[in-house]
């Protein structure tokens, strides 16, 4: 199915926290933003992060 595209959607990102706990990054993001959140990998280290996603 197609449909015509009708805007862009731009996305933006915070951090939370430094230490990810991935159930409540999930739900601290969708409550603060209305956003997607994941834990990501810090450079140079073996911890992860806390990253919202949201459109802006």
């Amino acid at each position: 199915m197609w449909a015509p595209k009708v805007g862009v959607q731009t996305w933006c990102s915070m951090s939370l926290s430094t230490i990810c706990n991935l159930p409540a990054c999930s739900a601290d993001c969708l409550q603060l933003k209305n956003g997607f959140g994941s834990c990501i990998p810090k450079p140079n280290e073996s911890s992860h992060a806390c990253i919202c996603f949201y459109s802006c």
